[in-house]
């Protein structure tokens, strides 16, 4: 996925829970949001006090999107997206989130919906899977 249609991304499911996130489009927004985080820390240098409704509304504007999307990128590591809470505990939290936002995803579907790079791939399973059980109700495996 591109940076642009990971963001476009990101804020088009900001309150989506569902599903899944690639790898890519969670660290293509964590950068968006970076880069829009040191330039408003840039500017607030200049003009510290009027730049703080600007602080505010960035967290405001920014928190649900990231936070959905993190929570996206936990569920395509096969994991519940209360692991994203593991981030905000002191000391092993972070790299410990960090670790797990970096790994692989789940290839295929899993519990949490079809793979974000292979959707497809969840299409063949499913019918895969329903071959199986018409086999087993006629007789057959």
């Amino acid at each position: 996925m591109n940076p642009v249609r990971a963001v476009v991304s990101a804020f088009r499911n900001y309150g989506n829970l569902d599903g899944r996130a690639s790898r890519s489009e969670y660290w293509w927004f964590f950068l968006f949001f970076v880069v829009l985080l040191v330039a408003i820390f840039v500017g607030s240098l200049t003009w510290s006090r009027t730049l703080l409704a600007v602080w505010v509304a960035y967290l405001v504007v920014m928190a649900p999107p990231l936070w959905a999307v993190a929570v996206r990128r936990m569920h395509d590591v096969n994991r519940s997206g209360r692991w994203a809470i593991v981030g905000f505990m002191p000391l092993m939290g972070g790299p410990r989130h960090t670790r797990l936002l970096m790994r692989p995803g789940t290839r295929g579907p899993n519990r949490y919906g079809a793979d974000p790079l292979r959707p497809e791939l969840g299409d063949w399973v499913e019918w895969q899977v329903q071959q199986g059980q018409q086999g087993r109700e006629d007789g057959g495996g």
